[in-house]
């Protein structure tokens, strides 16, 4: 072998050493969530109240009367006795697996369990079950399905998640097992208002009558143009949210939305709350989002075929808000709540700083606010001053 040879030798083989270095460096062991399939019937079967636990992933919550509903990420929903907002008591768990959005009306609770819509009667608290199930209301959900789905009796769904140590390279972290399936739960999926249920799938906005809460029945099914990234009700209209931005459809005949105009987002991640005639509009900055400001945007939208731009606020970190008539709530992450006088829109008056609460959602109704933190679900009172009252925590467990 001549010198060339067992230099090019030499170098390939410390090439193919310095490769093995660098992916022994590069494993990890590492925690990932694996789907636990069961028969589509036995998830069913168990769609009851069932005894109170801990909250540990929670995600959309609303309040309905004494009541307090809050969705567990991908597994059900709490109920939580709020009759004595200072001390509120965990009652109730329902399991719903893949669960990410609820509505209520009445004596109903709405809710969506993978590709389908579940209706429950909540007519007795002690005792909740499913009046209807309506098959592939969701149907971009049907990845959580293992093979075709037939009969209850023999499709396989995912009913939880379990934990398992695997070892990978470093760039399988974070993406592997069941992360990429929980990741489509994120879309608000619901809007209620004039004895209609607003849905949304993919590009697809569909239209439920609940002239019989107990039984809804679909009424139009309608391309947006757009994959549809949530839905929000504002008094007589829709805002539809898109990569390409804010639509606005009119209610003018509520079983068929009229799509009347649009509004530019201007990040993928901008956040749209409605209250009245004004849509809020979150844009993080620093975020990897796109935008490296900071802001809060008030739109007009009052007259929906012309949503206008009213006045950018610029703000430390605004993750969600929450609007109640003069009431603004924003939510700053790790900088707190900020509680402002929006009776003028156009000129935002800051009455409170609450720092200490990592705040990253917050819906306001009645005089309560109700804000999610790492820690908990905190409770206060508004209204009677210009200050937030604090009235109760409900913890967390992580």
């Amino acid at each position: 072998m001549n010198r060339i040879s067992r230099l090019f030798l030499g170098l390939i083989t410390s090439a193919l050493l310095l490769a093995s270095c660098t992916r022994d460096r590069c494993r990890s062991t590492f925690k990932i969530k694996v789907p636990v399939y069961r028969k589509l019937s036995d998830v069913r079967a168990d769609m009851h109240s069932a005894a109170a636990r801990p909250i540990q992933s929670p995600g959309k919550f609303i309040i309905q009367g004494n009541w307090i509903f809050l969705n567990e990420f991908g597994k059900g929903i709490h109920l939580i006795d709020n009759s004595n907002p200072a001390s509120p008591r965990p009652h109730a768990f329902l399991p719903l697996p893949g669960n990410v959005d609820l509505a209520v009306q009445g004596a109903y609770l709405y809710a969506d369990s993978w590709t389908d819509l579940v209706v429950l009667d909540l007519s007795n608290m002690n005792d909740i079950r499913p009046v209807r199930i309506i098959d592939d209301a969701f149907p971009d959900q049907s990845q959580a399905f293992n093979g075709p789905r037939t009969t209850p009796d023999q499709t396989f769904v995912v009913a939880d998640f379990a934990e398992k140590d695997t070892t990978g390279a470093c760039d399988d972290l974070g993406r592997l097992g069941a992360n990429e399936l929980l990741g489509d739960l994120n879309a608000a999926r619901f809007a209620l208002i004039q004895q209609h249920l607003y849905t949304h799938s993919a590009s697809r906005l569909r239209t439920f009558s609940l002239a019989n809460p107990a039984q809804p029945q679909l009424q139009s099914d309608q391309n947006a143009g757009n994959p549809i990234e949530r839905i929000e009700a504002f008094g007589s209209g829709l805002l539809v949210r898109t990569p390409a931005g804010l639509q606005v459809y009119n209610l003018n005949n509520a079983a068929q939305p009229s799509y009347s105009g649009a509004f530019p987002l201007a990040t993928p991640c901008d956040q749209v709350v409605a209250d009245g005639s004004f849509a809020w509009v979150v844009v993080r900055g620093g975020s990897g989002c796109g935008s490296t400001t900071s802001k809060v945007d008030v739109v007009n939208i009052a007259n929906l075929s012309s949503p206008q731009l009213v006045r950018s606020y610029t703000l430390n970190n605004p993750f969600y808000l929450a609007a109640d008539s003069a009431h603004l709530f924003t939510c700053d992450a790790q900088d707190g709540i900020r509680y402002y006088d929006a009776t003028n829109p156009a000129n935002l008056m800051l009455r409170q700083h609450v720092p200490g609460v990592y705040a990253f959602g917050a819906i306001a109704r009645g005089g309560y606010l109700l804000v999610a933190s790492l820690d908990g679900l905190y409770q206060y009172r508004y209204g009677a001053t210009n200050q937030l009252e604090y009235l109760s925590r409900i913890a967390i467990q992580f």
